[in-house]
């Protein structure tokens, strides 16, 4: 059975060569709503996610909606391992595939059933899970 429960994520991206007493700094402050803060080193580092929490079960169907830098590449980059949080829990149970770069294995001259297969071998999934799909695929382009 395959599960993703968050707890409380924090994601913080440091913003080095900048003074945390800046005019620029205090004037991004305010209209991001406070969202650059200072780490225990002093820096400046940026809040991405702010203790986010969500439990998805096998069968889930989730949309993620926001507007633009509200962290929805973020997450997704957390969930598929890109990004550590820095903060809360991630448990994992099942494996995660990451479609963030969807030309992966995409090949214009190929056919659509040979994209599959490509994306199968480049993604690390050709042996367990190609097969199950081969001949429901082959149905769909007949």
């Amino acid at each position: 059975m395959s599960r993703i429960v968050a707890d409380k994520i924090v994601v913080d991206f440091p913003i080095y060569e900048a003074s945390a007493r800046s005019m620029r700094n205090a004037l991004l402050r305010t209209t991001t709503g406070g969202a650059f803060r200072t780490d225990a080193a002093h820096h400046v580092v940026v809040r991405a996610l702010s203790e986010i929490s969500f439990e998805f079960q096998e069968g889930d169907r989730v949309g993620l909606v926001g507007h633009n830098g509200s962290g929805k590449s973020t997450l997704l980059r957390v969930l598929a391992g890109a990004y550590e949080p820095v903060g809360g829990s991630l448990e994992v149970q099942g494996r995660i595939a990451s479609m963030l770069n969807l030309w992966l294995g995409m090949n214009s001259d190929a056919t659509g059933y040979e994209n599959i297969l490509l994306f199968y071998f480049f993604t690390d999934l050709f042996v367990t899970s190609c097969t199950e799909f081969q001949w429901p695929v082959e149905r769909w382009f007949q």
